[in-house]
């Protein structure tokens, strides 16, 4: 029995650190997160490096405040505020997975341009200067993007809103469209979200995990997330979301996306019981529709924003 015992306190031991490799692997953010911005260059990103370059570069030069509410559970989080005109619409954009504003949020400053808004990129939780030292997938993230749409209705009390992400960030808008958001927001726009945090987590440990048996790894990772992260992945639904939701959406994603599949964004389409436009970019891959194809990008936004703001 003692034997067994050690066996058994071992084999429990060994699970619980592998759980911690996967929570830093997976969701701690650190100083990379906090850093400056980085421009993919690889495979298909190659012929849009100069392109994403030029459009990053000009929303860092762009003058902005940075401006600060606190989340539900009690972080700083910051955001980077751009002025351009009193009582107009404003965009509150959220990046994605350990991704920065610069970048993902370059669609959005870009409709923010045309359509003379005032725009807000989110530093999200654990990335920027916002407070955490981890990210959820969106879990943690959706309330956080409440606590936005009403730090954005006590500062700019007549002012319509629209919630626009990309990648993990449209997840958060997605998700966190039936939580309470304020009545002054009035479209969503989600640039390659995915539908469920445990489907996009299984799709990507193949890619991340080569060989490593999928099943298993999620369960112990998922037990890594509520460990060390204080949340559960199964919380993260925008499925369900969808089906609740009565805010109108814009659904965009690559066609070569293989980091969150465009099927994906299929499926949050048919789940949604709003008013529902989805716009597939052709030879877009992951989170790069805009740079890809900034034409009929901002064609479809700024037509989607005409219409119900």
């Amino acid at each position: 029995m003692k034997i067994l015992f050690l066996i058994i306190a071992a084999v429990a031991a060994v699970i619980v650190l592998i759980s911690w490799m996967l929570y830093r692997f997976t969701f701690a953010t650190g100083e990379k997160e906090r850093g400056e911005v980085h421009i993919p260059s690889h495979g298909p990103y190659g012929i849009l490096y100069d392109t994403m370059v030029s459009y990053s570069t000009h929303v860092q030069n762009a003058p902005f405040t940075y401006v600060h509410t606190q989340s539900m559970d009690g972080l700083k989080l910051s955001g980077m505020y751009y002025h351009r005109k009193a009582g107009v619409p404003l965009i509150l954009a959220f990046h994605g997975y350990k991704g920065h504003p610069y970048f993902d949020g370059c669609p959005a400053f870009a409709i923010a341009e045309k359509m003379g808004y005032n725009l807000l990129l989110v530093e999200q939780r654990g990335h920027g200067h916002s407070e955490g030292k981890c990210l959820t997938m969106g879990v943690r993230e959706r309330m956080d993007c409440v606590c936005w749409s009403r730090w954005a209705q006590q500062h700019y009390p007549d002012t319509d809103q629209v919630l626009m992400g990309v990648s993990m960030g449209a997840a958060t808008v997605l998700m966190a469209s039936d939580q309470g958001v304020s009545d002054h927001v009035k479209a969503i726009i989600a640039d390659c979200g995915y539908t469920t945090v445990p489907a996009i987590l299984k799709h990507c440990i193949p890619q991340m995990l080569k060989g490593a048996p999928v099943g298993l790894c999620y369960a112990i990772g998922r037990l890594g997330a509520r460990l060390f992260a204080g949340f559960d992945p199964e919380d993260g639904n925008a499925l369900t979301s969808m089906k609740n939701n009565t805010i109108p959406v814009l659904l965009i994603h690559g066609d070569i996306d293989d980091f969150v599949p465009w099927q994906m964004s299929i499926e949050n389409n048919e789940a949604c019981i709003a008013e529902h436009r989805l716009v597939m970019i052709h030879d877009a891959p992951h989170a790069a529709s805009f740079f890809t194809d900034a034409d009929t990008y901002l064609d479809e936004a700024c037509t989607f924003l005409h219409h119900y703001l």
